[in-house]
């Protein structure tokens, strides 16, 4: 749903490829039965998406601080 709701914006093509690869590694994995091939796909989907998680994180930040000042926050 994160990348329905703005991966357009935060991802390039390649970027935006590398996370449906592994998000299509860890399907494929879910179809086994191997658990360790599972946790080792669920592992590589987040280490791929961690710089993503943190474009989101700082766009929201962005969002809720736009028009005030940083002493109003404290």
């Amino acid at each position: 749903s994160a990348l329905a709701a703005d991966g357009a914006q935060l991802l390039d093509a390649a970027e935006r490829a590398r996370i449906d690869a592994a998000r299509d590694l860890l399907v494929s994995a879910e179809q086994g039965e191997d658990a360790d091939a599972i946790k080792a796909a669920i592992g590589q989907l987040e280490k791929t998406c961690d710089f993503y998680v943190e474009r989101r994180m700082n766009a929201g930040i962005r969002q809720a601080m736009a028009g005030h000042k940083v002493d109003e926050f404290e």
